[in-house]
């Protein structure tokens, strides 16, 4: 027995000493350890079953973008190549009926702002032959050509111009996409002082399709007889829907009544009520409720916003004409005119430095309050910014008149009056406002003076 458990107790050592020379060796040989080659990054890519329903549709439609690029790096976009153009015009001019979803068509009028940010140039193949441009336009729309501009009436411009190159470039994409895609016309007629008719021509309807206003307020429909006086408009319209409606004529015919009850403002024909949204695409791309008939912008418009900078007492000449906006001087009695005068450029010449006239007006003490409804004096420039200026002198300094600048388009409420504009400007803005003739519409005013 003895024997037995001097054997096991060796037995025992050994293990130990043995598991201990093991761990030291594991502790020694730490630094000898590599690192596992995790090789090339690896990309997880989703089942195919579950793409997302926007990378669906860019795949379906980017067949139809076709890139290249310049010597100098510029990359240029061309939608539908000639024989994909020739294609789908084909089908449309043969009567061929091809449509898209709504969802379809909403992410087409997106993806348009996002290829005109992206692209240096977009070709627009066989727009002109195809009449889905204005003859003045070319086939190309250059993003890259748009104008830094420093008036608030120029970020206008720009932004105008920025909207009706993206709507272009909805438009003739879902031209080609969706045969119901059309062209409408708004018309509004007077019979005499007592009763108005407006008019709706879409392309492939009759244009005795139209409503007008009885001399007792009623509404109903007939046949015109007589030529329009003047045209309000034209623009692209299309109804997203699901082909419930039986046939081409009734498509039409739905689309005309939709349109009359938006222009004119509420479901003015009876009997008729609206089962699909209409897009009209204009300038900016619009979508018409067809409950309320009331339209709403389908693009986040990014519109500028007034604020005061030196750069707004600057000229603005229109890259879009050859005229130049005149600053234009006005007696007013709250939103009244009494009296309207044009000045010539030179009158912004009496504005420098702009920057420490728009630092006073920001920041100078308030000596003053025009109130809404007071006599006072615009000189609107025509960019963006007025300067208002009492009639009188009362709140003038010695070489400083007090005067408050406001975006132009603005609801003649009380502002605060600072002195910041030179007093021998604000003098003689206001003898020609007070005292000027009308008979001269176009008056020289030089003024030179800095301010002290």
């Amino acid at each position: 027995m003895k024997k037995f458990i001097l054997i096991a107790v060796c037995l025992l050592l050994v293990a130990l000493l043995t598991l201990g020379v093991c761990m030291y060796a594991i502790g020694e040989n730490k630094d000898l350890s590599k690192p596992y080659d995790m090789g090339s990054e690896i990309t997880v890519t989703p089942p195919e079953e579950t793409p997302t329903a926007q990378d669906q549709m860019e795949k379906k439609f980017s067949v139809y973008n076709h890139v290249s690029e310049t010597i100098s790096g510029k990359k240029i976009l061309t939608l539908f190549s000639e024989e994909q153009a020739e294609e789908q015009w084909t089908k449309r001019e043969n009567g061929e009926q091809f449509r898209l979803t709504y969802d379809e068509i909403l992410f087409l009028i997106g993806d348009s702002l996002r290829l005109y940010e992206t692209y240096d140039a977009i070709v627009l193949t066989n727009a002109q032959e195809y009449d889905l441009l204005n003859p003045a336009m070319g086939e190309t729309i250059h993003p890259e050509l748009a104008e830094i501009v420093t008036s608030f009436r120029g970020e206008a411009d720009e932004h105008y111009q920025r909207m009706a190159d993206v709507g272009q470039i909805a438009v003739y994409r879902l031209a080609l996409l969706d045969s119901r895609l059309r062209k409408a016309e708004f018309e509004g007629l007077r019979l005499d002082g007592e009763r108005y008719v407006d008019r709706v021509t879409v392309e492939g309807v009759s244009s005795k399709q139209f409503a007008f206003v009885e001399p007792d307020g009623g509404m109903s429909s007939g046949e015109i007889l007589y030529n329009p006086s003047y045209l309000h408009g034209s623009y692209w319209v299309l109804m997203p829907e699901d082909g419930k409606i039986a046939n081409e004529e009734a498509y039409l015919e739905s689309l005309v009544k939709h349109l009359l009850c938006a222009e004119i403002g509420g479901n003015v024909l009876q009997n008729f009520t609206a089962e699909y949204p209409v897009l009209k695409l204009e300038t900016y791309p619009c979508v018409v409720d067809p409950q309320t008939f009331e339209t709403a912008y389908m693009l986040e418009a990014h519109q500028p916003l007034w604020e005061l900078k030196a750069s707004y007492l600057s000229p603005y000449l229109s890259p879009f004409s050859s005229t130049a906006y005149y600053p234009e001087l006005t007696l007013r009695k709250g939103a009244h005119t009494a009296r309207k005068l044009f000045l010539t450029f030179e009158v912004f010449e009496a504005l420098d430095p702009r920057d420490a006239i728009v630092v006073a007006a920001k920041t100078g003490e308030q000596v003053g309050t025009l109130e809404a409804g007071e006599e006072f004096i615009e000189l609107d420039l025509n960019n963006g910014t007025s300067i208002l200026l009492p009639t009188t002198d009362a709140y003038d300094g010695e070489t400083l008149a007090a005067a408050a600048m406001v975006e132009s388009a603005y609801d003649y409420e009380s502002n605060a009056l600072r002195l910041c504009i030179p007093k021998s400007l604000a003098d003689a803005l206001r003898d020609l406002a007070l005292h000027g003739t009308a008979d001269s519409p176009y008056s020289d005013l030089v003024i030179y003076t800095t301010i002290g």
